[in-house]
């Protein structure tokens, strides 16, 4: 069975380090905003990006707050309840692979800088 995502989309926050409390591993979140238009109408859907290890690294250094990304990731579903008590449906997505689309742009450096994309992860 294959679970996988690819999404186009824009960071909507910087990456935070976090520590897993079962584990005491190192990962990084951000969230990621993907634009939609149906029937004439637009609409953005928000996920919650999580990397480690190498990706990890990868999104410290190099992903923003307003970053162009392509992510390929295993999604996994759950829910959450808001202020009023209902249950709101959240998407995770765990990072498998990602590339910089706009590099440079969300932080001031040249487009001729070396783009994370053609880095060897294995």
């Amino acid at each position: 069975m294959l679970k996988t995502l690819f999404l186009i989309g824009n960071v909507g926050t910087d990456p935070v380090e976090r520590t897993a409390r079962e584990t005491g591993k190192k990962f990084v979140t951000f969230d990621f905003a993907v634009n939609n238009k149906v029937n004439g109408a637009e609409y953005t859907d928000w996920f919650e990006v999580s990397c480690n290890g190498f990706w990890a690294d990868i999104a410290m250094k190099h992903v923003k707050k307003g970053s162009m990304l392509w992510v390929e990731g295993t999604p996994e579903f759950s829910a959450y309840l808001t202020k009023n008590n209902e249950p709101k449906p959240s998407l995770k997505i765990f990072v498998k692979d990602m590339r910089r689309l706009n590099f440079g742009k969300a932080d001031g450096e040249s487009n001729t800088s070396e783009p994370f994309d053609g880095v060897n992860n294995g």
